[in-house]
């Protein structure tokens, strides 16, 4: 069988412990509490001031950031804006002047087909093409292409631009110093005296001739 509860009964000196000890527990708690409280607040405050703290020095550096890139933008030269050069206008185009003809002598070395074979000062032969409508002459007389001979004596004028001969002035070989044509009388002479020579041989009298004067 269970014993007996026993009973205790407090007194009010019991009491008044039990209540002092409860206050003096509130109050611990109370006091731990407060504590706790104010380290948090403590801790909130610092933390609040060193943010402050830290955005004081950014915003110090950022300025003194600003302010060097400032200064070194007011030392640099002001760069001079550089002038486009001024087109130059094209010069006209004139069309070339035509060129003169040329004149070029020499002798005769051959000629046909519709060319001229000319030797030169310096012996050098040159073979030009004679233009179908040149203008040719020989001896001061109208001539074609075919009249002027080798040994000629030849003046041609040749256009640059064709490097055709446009113009040919030839002059015949001179006759050798001495040789002179037989005029008809003369041919008549030397016949009779050919005549008279062939009967002396032969014997007979000779035959006389007389020039009578006209």
């Amino acid at each position: 069988a269970r014993p007996e509860a026993t009973r205790i009964t407090m007194t009010g000196e019991g009491i008044a412990i039990r209540n002092a000890q409860a206050s003096a527990t509130a109050e611990a708690n109370a006091e731990m509490t407060a504590t706790a409280e104010q380290r948090a607040l403590d801790a909130n405050a610092t933390a609040t001031a060193s943010a402050e703290a830290q955005a004081t020095l950014e915003a110090q550096m950022t300025a003194t950031a600003r302010d060097g890139l400032t200064a070194t933008a007011r030392a640099q030269p002001t760069a001079t804006p550089t002038p486009l050069p001024t087109a130059t206008p094209s010069p006209t185009t004139s069309p070339p002047a035509p060129q003169a003809d040329i004149e070029l002598a020499g002798t005769v070395d051959d000629v046909g087909g519709g060319q001229i074979v000319i030797t030169g000062d310096s012996e050098a032969t040159s073979t030009y093409a004679v233009d179908a409508v040149a203008t040719i002459s020989r001896a001061g007389q109208a001539a074609t292409l075919d009249a002027v001979s080798k040994g000629d004596s030849v003046i041609v004028t040749l256009n640059p631009t064709s490097q055709l001969v446009t113009k040919i002035d030839a002059t015949p070989l001179p006759t050798k110093t001495g040789e002179q044509p037989l005029q008809p009388m003369a041919l008549g002479a030397a016949g009779l005296l050919g005549i008279a020579l062939i009967k002396r041989r032969r014997g007979e009298e000779p035959f006389v001739v007389e020039r009578k004067s006209a």
